[in-house]
């Protein structure tokens, strides 16, 4: 008997599907807002939407989607190989990045709220980077978003990513004690 083989759109696909299921049912009143999460069905889905502005502007190499629709002003970056703080360093070290959509593509997912209030949240997601061969890497998003003129952007993303770590004394975050 042949076995299936799953694609990683689907999965992709569905786990999308379900984090949205379980936030409509947190904003229908069904499961109760806690004080450090209230907030919107609509909120929680922008910021997803986010979230495929970022993957999709980093993937094309579109610079100044990234710091008109993705980062807030003086937004800072925080990966193992690099700090970016401010729109100018965002959009040339993110518009050049070695990732490109015809190299690889950027798969957020498991993404969870893990405070918010206002206009402002955490989150904390997981993502897998594909390439023409297969996942070139996986990692963790810590986010601190705020909500600008009616638009959600990031604040503030740290990685985690298997791999050497550049120290940069601008962003201090020691990201080898970063929760995977």
């Amino acid at each position: 008997m042949r076995q299936r083989q799953i694609s990683p759109a689907f999965v992709l696909m569905m786990s999308v599907s379900v984090a949205l299921l379980l936030a409509h049912v947190g904003a229908a009143g069904q499961s109760p807002a806690t004080p450090s999460n209230t907030l919107s069905f609509q909120d929680r889905f922008e910021i997803h939407e986010l979230f495929a502005r970022y993957s999709q502007a980093l993937d094309m190499g579109n610079g100044d989607e990234l710091v008109k629709n993705v980062f807030a002003p003086n937004g800072i970056f925080h990966d193992p190989s690099l700090c970016l703080i401010g729109s100018e360093e965002l959009r040339k070290g993110l518009a050049n990045h070695s990732s490109r959509v015809r190299t690889s593509q950027h798969w957020p997912n498991n993404i969870v709220i893990t405070e918010g209030s206002g206009n402002r949240a955490k989150t904390h997601s997981y993502v897998i980077v594909f390439g023409a061969k297969g996942t070139m890497t996986f990692g963790t998003y810590h986010d601190t978003l705020v909500k600008i003129g009616g638009k959600w952007l990031i604040e503030h993303r740290q990685v985690w990513r298997p791999g050497p770590v550049t120290r940069d004394p601008r962003c201090p975050t020691d990201l080898d004690k970063l929760e995977p």
